[in-house]
């Protein structure tokens, strides 16, 4: 199970989470910035947690800036989607 947090208050949203061919190294998370201005993932504190199977949680600090209406990958392998 994986959640997006922020401590401001955000138009940012999970738009797309993908498991292609129950593939570790093909999954990601994509993240939708509604707004009508960029959004700075580092300044806004946003972390992407996951969970498997009641075990430990794993929190992933996200850094760079979603544009208005732009989008933001995060990807376990990003050279999967060269």
């Amino acid at each position: 199970m994986a959640g997006l947090y922020g401590f401001a208050q955000s138009t940012v949203f999970i738009s797309q989470i993908a498991d292609p061919k129950d593939n570790t190294n093909g999954r990601y998370v994509q993240l939708y910035n509604a707004g009508a201005v960029a959004v700075d993932l580092g300044a806004g504190n946003y972390n992407l947690v996951k969970q498997a199977n009641g075990g430990t949680y794993y929190d992933m600090p996200l850094t760079g800036t979603i544009s208005p209406g732009g989008v933001f990958i995060a990807a376990y392998n990003s050279s999967d989607f060269s």
